[in-house]
C-alpha cells in the first residue's frame, strides 16, 4: 500500500473509533437522562456533605499561619471571637438587666474552660477623654504625642452617656488581668491591672487604668478621669492606679507584622470586670456587660493539640445554647466547625449518619445503573462485538458517562468552597483539593465496578445474542 494512503486509512480508522465512542456515549447518556440527572444531584450533595463532615471531624490542614495569634512553649494561642454578624445579635443583649447578666455569665463560663487559658488584649481600640479634663493635666503642645498617629488630632463634639462635651482620642490598649500578667507589665508607681481592682464592690467604684511612662510628668497615681471606649455610648469613671516602667512594650496584635509597640504614650484600660454586688439597674449592668463582651471580642485561647478544636467548638455551641447567645469560634477552627457552630452536637452527628447513608445509596445507585445498562443492552453490545468492536470500545463510553455524572459535583464544590467564606483564617486551596480527592475517589470506584462487570461478561454469549 502506498504510504500516504496507509496513513490516511489509519487516521480514518482512529477517527471512526473516536466517532463511535462519542456516539455510544451520547446514546447511552440520553437513554438514561433522568437517572443521570438524579445521580448528578445526588453526587453533588454527597461530595459537598463529605467535604463538610471531613472538615468538621478531621484535620484537613486548613489552618494557616495567619490564624495563630501567639506561640508559647505550653501551646499555641488562637483568637476566639463571634463569627460573621453574630456580634450584632450579642449587642442587642443589653436591653434588660436579665440580658446583661447573661452576657456577664457567658463571659465567666468561657474564661473557666479547663486546661485552656484565655486572655484578652486589644492594641487597636482607642479611648476618648473629655478635653476639659485633659487640659487640666496635659499642655496643648504636649497632647499630640498621646493621640493616634493616624488621627488628625484635635477635639470633636459628642454626647456620650448623657455627657455633651468636646472629646479627644487617645492611644490605648485594652487588656484583662490574665494578659497583664502574661506579658509581664511592671509599674514604677502604684499597681497594675489586678483581680482585686477589677472586682467592683459597688456601682460607684472606679475602673483602674495604668498610664505609660510619658504620662508621669503630667499625671500621678490617684488621678481620676472619665473615659469612653471609642464607638460606644458608655462613659466610665476611672482612676489611675499605676505608671508603667519606661520602655514597656507589647506585640501589636492589630498589625499584620505583629511587631512590638511601645506603651510609653499609651493608657491601659481594663477589660474583664467582675461585680461583687447585685443590682437590677441595667444602666450599671449593661456598661460592664459591654466591657466583658468587648473582652470576648478580643480573646485568645491556648490550644495544645489539633484534635482540641472540635472539642472546643462543641463546647462553645453548648455555652451558646445555655445562654441563648451566639457561640464563639476560634480562628484555628476548620471551615466545617465554623459553619456548624450553631448546631447542637447531636444534630451534627445525625447529619454525619445521613451523609454516610446518602453516599452509600448514591454509589449503590451508580453501580446498579451501570449493571442494568449493560444487562439491558446485551443485544446491542453483541452486535458491536460481532462486527469486530473490542470490549474497551464499550467500556470507554461508560467511563465518560460516569465522568459526566460526577463532573457537576466538582464544579459545584469549587463554587461553594472556592470562596473563603468571608474569612482569611483557613486555606481554601486545601478544601478544593479535598473536593478533587473525593471526586476522584468516586470516579475510580465507579470505573473499578465497571471493569469488574465487563470482565465477567461472556462475550461469546453477547455475540450469539447479536446474531
Amino acid at each position: 500500500m502506498i504510504p500516504g494512503l496507509k496513513s490516511k486509512a489509519s487516521k480514518e480508522f482512529i477517527m471512526g473509533k473516536i466517532h463511535f465512542i462519542f456516539d455510544e456515549f451520547f446514546r447511552s447518556f440520553q437513554k438514561g437522562i433522568i437517572n443521570n440527572i438524579l445521580l448528578m444531584i445526588m453526587f453533588s450533595i454527597c461530595i459537598t456533605m463529605t467535604v463538610l463532615m471531613s472538615s468538621y471531624y478531621l484535620d484537613l490542614g486548613e489552618r494557616t499561619s495567619d490564624s495563630v495569634s501567639n506561640y508559647d512553649e505550653d501551646g499555641t494561642w488562637y483568637n476566639i471571637r463571634f463569627e460573621g454578624q453574630d456580634w450584632i445579635e450579642v449587642e442587642k443583649s443589653f436591653e434588660t438587666a436579665k440580658d446583661s447578666q447573661k452576657v456577664m455569665d457567658y463571659y465567666k463560663e468561657v474564661y473557666s474552660i479547663p486546661s485552656h487559658p484565655v486572655m484578652s488584649i486589644n492594641t487597636i481600640q482607642q479611648i476618648l477623654l473629655i478635653e476639659e479634663e485633659c487640659d487640666k493635666y496635659i499642655p496643648e503642645d504636649k497632647v499630640r504625642m498621646f493621640e493616634p498617629q493616624d488621627f488628625p488630632g484635635g477635639s470633636f463634639g459628642a454626647k456620650i452617656d448623657g455627657v455633651d462635651e468636646e472629646y479627644r482620642q487617645f492611644k490605648a490598649i485594652h487588656c484583662d488581668t490574665d494578659a497583664y500578667e502574661y506579658f509581664g507589665f511592671k509599674t514604677v508607681k502604684g499597681e497594675g491591672i489586678t483581680r482585686d481592682n477589677t472586682t467592683l464592690n459597688s456601682p460607684s467604684d472606679e475602673l483602674p487604668v495604668v498610664l505609660g511612662s510619658s504620662y508621669s510628668e503630667f499625671m500621678d497615681v490617684g488621678t481620676k478621669l472619665r473615659i469612653a471606649i471609642d464607638g460606644t455610648d458608655y462613659l466610665f469613671n476611672c482612676k489611675v492606679v499605676g505608671i508603667l516602667e519606661q520602655g514597656s512594650k507589647v506585640y501589636n496584635f492589630g498589625s499584620s507584622g505583629q511587631g512590638l509597640m511601645s506603651l510609653d504614650s499609651h493608657i491601659i484600660f481594663p477589660c474583664g470586670i467582675n461585680l461583687n454586688f447585685e443590682t437590677t439597674d441595667n444602666n450599671v449592668l449593661a456598661r460592664y456587660a459591654y466591657v466583658n463582651y468587648h473582652s470576648l471580642e478580643t480573646c485568645q485561647m491556648m490550644f495544645h493539640y489539633n484534635t482540641e478544636f472540635r472539642e472546643i467548638a462543641e463546647l462553645f455551641s453548648q455555652i451558646g445554647d445555655k445562654y441563648n447567645l451566639p457561640p464563639m469560634s476560634s480562628t484555628g477552627s476548620s471551615m466545617g466547625q465554623r459553619l456548624f457552630r450553631k448546631e447542637a452536637v447531636g444534630n451534627i452527628r445525625i447529619m454525619l449518619i445521613i451523609s454516610i447513608c446518602l453516599v452509600c445509596f448514591t454509589l449503590f445507585s451508580l453501580f446498579l445503573i451501570i449493571h442494568n445498562k449493560i444487562k439491558n443492552n446485551q443485544e446491542i453490545y453483541g452486535i458491536y462485538l460481532m462486527n469486530g468492536c473490542s470490549t474497551s470500545m464499550i467500556t470507554i463510553p461508560f467511563m465518560m458517562e460516569i465522568a459526566a455524572i460526577i463532573i457537576p459535583s466538582l464544579i459545584l464544590g469549587k463554587c461553594i468552597f472556592g470562596q473563603e467564606m468571608s474569612s482569611v483564617y483557613f486555606n481554601a486551596d486545601v478544601i478544593i483539593n479535598a473536593v478533587y480527592m473525593v471526586v476522584l475517589a468516586a470516579y475510580l470506584l465507579g470505573v473499578a465496578f465497571l471493569v469488574c462487570i465487563m470482565r465477567g461478561v461472556d462475550t461469546e454469549k453477547l455475540i450469539k445474542n447479536g446474531e
